[in-house]
C-alpha cells in the first residue's frame, strides 16, 4: 500500500503519509495532517482506491 495513517503525538492528531513521496499526502490541494482519527481514515481510504485505480489501469497490478 501506498498510504499509510501516522499518529502524530503530543497532539494525538493523525496525518496521511505518502510512502512514495516521503511525506505527508495531498488531498484537496492540501497536506493530509493534524486530522481526526476519522478524517484520517476516510482520506486514506480515497487516496489507496485511487491509487489502486490508477495502477490497475496502467496494467501495474495483476
Amino acid at each position: 500500500m501506498r498510504y499509510e495513517l501516522i499518529r502524530k503525538e503530543p497532539e494525538g492528531t493523525w496525518s496521511v503519509w505518502d510512502g512514495h513521496q516521503g511525506a505527508p499526502a495531498e488531498f484537496e490541494g492540501r497536506p493530509a495532517e493534524g486530522l481526526s482519527l476519522e478524517e484520517a481514515q476516510d482520506i486514506h481510504a480515497l487516496l489507496e482506491s485511487a491509487d489502486m485505480k490508477r495502477r490497475l489501469y496502467r496494467g501495474h497490478i495483476a
